[in-house]
């Protein structure tokens, strides 16, 4: 008879997630570029765990940060983007001033 079990030794809930692909790694230091006034920004971040091809992002981002998935390699800093696929934008919800 065999028999299969899984182990949960830590679990991290609310936690800020990035595609492991959008994270680049040069001389032991990870970063990731945001959108910033549609430039292409470099930050540094500090990972986590990861799993199924996300990482846990423990600094360094924030969760109205927009990262750049998809052709990250060939940015330069500073380097004009263009947003495609983006959310949209939510909406504001005046409040009632009676």
């Amino acid at each position: 008879m065999f028999g299969r079990m899984s182990i949960v030794y830590d679990r991290h809930e609310n936690v800020l997630l990035v595609p492991r692909s959008a994270v680049m790694e040069e001389l032991g230091v990870e970063s990731v570029f945001v959108v910033e006034d549609d430039k292409a920004i470099r930050r540094v971040v500090r990972t986590g765990y990861g799993e199924n091809g996300m990482l846990e992002i423990t600094e360094g981002l924030d969760d109205t940060d927009n990262v750049i998935t998809v052709g990250q390699l060939g940015l330069k800093p500073n380097a004009t983007v263009t947003v495609i696929n983006a959310p949209p934008a939510p909406e504001t919800v005046a409040e009632d001033a009676n």
